[in-house]
């Protein structure tokens, strides 16, 4: 659950709560484990940080990830902003 969700429930899910979930399965998909060892919604009330990717993943692919696990929603890139990275990365 993305971290706004803490205090809105699900009253508070927006698209950029969807970003933040692919990120984190974008996480697991690279490493083969979660992003977060305990829920990311537990962890911000005490200050979420950021997961890393393992070396070797391209650069772009790497500042994707980091920008849809930002805490802040506002932050973080829309779903086409995403797809052109991805589409930008492979070519």
């Amino acid at each position: 659950m993305a971290p706004e969700l803490l205090n809105g429930g699900g009253r508070a899910a927006a698209a950029p709560a969807d970003i933040f979930a692919f990120g984190l399965i974008m996480h697991e998909l690279l490493t083969g484990r979660p992003a977060f060892e305990a829920p990311p919604v537990f962890l911000a009330v005490h200050g979420l940080k950021p997961p890393t990717l393992p070396d070797g993943i391209a650069r772009m692919v790497v500042a994707l990830f980091d920008r849809c696990l930002l805490v802040d929603p506002s932050q973080r890139p829309t779903a086409q902003a995403v797809v052109d990275a991805l589409h930008a990365a492979r070519t």
